[in-house]
């Protein structure tokens, strides 16, 4: 069959395949482009009938598309806490303890129903105004654990972006280390009590 003429509707491309036949062609709900089944008399009926089929189809993308809900911050620290490994191996408890009591009383209060795409580094600077007030310290300790959860989010996939965690100064103090080459008897037989 030669293809003589087409036309291009709103619904759909009809082209005429014969002197007495028109063929319609039409987008469908899942975004490809379908032939009708059979061909038509006239110009008129090929254009309806995409138009009859994407009205019934309608209500059943809007139906079949799921709700997915977002993964929130609480969500996914949650499941990070529970899953982290330190060198191969669980975190210690003691640590666990540790960042589960940061998570209750600085993170999640603030941020635990927020999805972590919508985590900005203006609501974490915000976050990190209102929580340190008096106490620098745990709150610092807050700041890097919420760094370290964002950096594993970013680097998972959940976060597409750079980490949001940028407050300038906000990472805790570093820590006191002791050099591993001086032993404990020798500080004990070089120190003397002042005044002695």
């Amino acid at each position: 069959m030669a293809i003589t003429k087409r036309s291009r509707s709103r619904f759909a491309n009809v082209r005429k395949l014969s002197p007495a036949r028109w063929q319609a062609r039409y987008t469908g709900p899942d975004a490809r482009t379908h032939k009708a089944h059979v061909t038509f008399d006239t110009k008129g009926d090929a254009e309806q009938r995409p138009a009859t089929l994407r009205e019934i189809w309608r209500p059943r993308i809007a139906a079949a598309a799921p709700q997915v809900r977002a993964l929130t911050f609480g969500d996914y620290s949650t499941t990070w806490l529970k899953g982290r490994k330190v060198r191969g191996g669980p975190l210690a408890d003691r640590t666990s303890e540790h960042y589960q009591s940061l998570l209750d009383r600085f993170l999640l209060p603030t941020l635990s129903d927020v999805p972590l795409r919508s985590i900005t580094p203006e609501l974490v600077d915000k976050w990190y105004e209102q929580t340190v007030v008096d106490t620098p310290t745990y709150p610092a300790h807050a700041y890097g654990l919420l760094r370290t959860i964002l950096a594993s989010a970013v680097n998972c996939g959940p976060i597409r972006t750079a980490n949001p965690a940028k407050v300038h100064g906000g990472r805790p103090s570093a820590s006191v280390r002791c050099d591993p080459s001086v032993s404990p008897s020798c500080v004990a037989s070089t120190w003397t009590p002042s005044g002695a």
